[in-house]
């Protein structure tokens, strides 16, 4: 199945575009998503997403469509399904 996700901020940086269609297995769940970046897109990636213990940064905010996700929810996406991967942003 495709999922789209979309990058802001600092993982817009990261990864180079603002955005990408991964084709994952069905019943794929928002921490497959965010296991199948850092596995393809390295170090920074992984540094951005994850604590070293290997959980998903809090400060990481993921949505489904319009509505705020659980990175660790263990519900199936279904495909064409668009995620956003939001990072902290700093500035004045």
């Amino acid at each position: 199945m495709k999922i789209h996700v979309t990058f802001v901020a600092q993982l817009k940086a990261i990864r180079g575009a603002a955005c990408e269609t991964l084709e994952l297995n069905e019943g794929a769940t928002v921490r497959g998503v965010i296991d199948h970046l850092v596995e393809n897109h390295g170090t920074k990636m992984r540094e951005a997403l994850l604590t070293a213990e290997g959980s998903v940064r809090p400060s990481i905010l993921v949505f489904a469509g319009e509505g705020q996700v659980d990175p660790a929810s263990p519900q199936a996406l279904a495909g064409g399904q668009t995620l956003t991967l939001l990072s902290p942003m700093a500035g004045g």
